[in-house]
């Protein structure tokens, strides 16, 4: 698991990182680069990522503002630990049948 505290960070590591990355939990309002921003250029480096996006904003307030597109996998913080493994498992598609 790699870990960082900016975007700015994530990029850096997402560019070094010599290895396939699964997901990247990108939380949608930062300073310098924002999550969908920071998404898009480590999509292009591992195109097989898949890419959560979580906010403590309501997700019609920054689909409204074009921050991300309605459609994009999204989770609202705070939230609960078994809420966010759902949600990873339903974006890395491994969600197990109910």
């Amino acid at each position: 698991m790699l870990s960082a505290p900016t975007g700015k960070d994530a990029l850096v590591l997402g560019e070094k990182c010599p290895e396939r990355i699964d997901l990247l939990m990108a939380d949608v309002v930062t300073p310098g680069i924002n999550g969908r921003e920071l998404a898009e250029m480590l999509v292009a480096l591992h195109p097989d990522m898949k890419v959560p996006f979580a906010s403590g904003y309501a997700q019609n307030v920054i689909v409204k503002h074009g921050v991300i597109e309605e459609n994009l996998n999204f989770i609202g913080k705070p939230c609960s630990l078994r809420a966010l493994g759902r949600k990873i498992r339903e974006v890395l598609g491994t969600n197990p049948a109910h």
